[in-house]
């Protein structure tokens, strides 16, 4: 997904990665700006204590400017702390049923009832 993600936005112009169609909705800028500050907000500043620097309001600013280079750099960035965080998680098996032992994204496994 890293991959194709990063070869879709290099076969992207600089106009393509501002451009906006409608005023309802997002540029390519505006999605990488956003997805950037979701995985630092949920991976960096709640599971490594990374002060919170984001300001999603500024994520989806009309005309946010953003270059094709920095776009690539912000999704490269982004997945490799996904792809770090991903490969440390380990699974736990209760009654038989496989958990993630670290649920602080979701919350699931503190709900889990586990009667059979």
């Amino acid at each position: 997904m890293k991959i194709w993600t990063l070869q879709a936005i290099g076969q992207l112009s600089e106009e393509d990665i501002t451009f906006c169609p409608t005023t309802e909705s997002n540029s390519i800028a505006n999605l990488v700006a956003h997805i950037s500050g979701e995985v630092h907000s949920r991976i960096e500043t709640i599971l490594y204590n990374i002060p919170d620097t984001r300001d999603r309001d500024k994520e989806f600013t009309r005309g946010l400017e953003m270059s094709k280079e920095q776009a690539m750099s912000k999704v490269n960035t982004a997945f490799d702390i996904l792809i770090q965080y991903l490969e440390h998680l380990k699974s736990i098996f209760i009654q038989d049923r496989s958990f993630c032992r670290d649920m602080k994204l979701s919350g699931t496994l503190t709900e889990q009832s586990f009667r059979k």
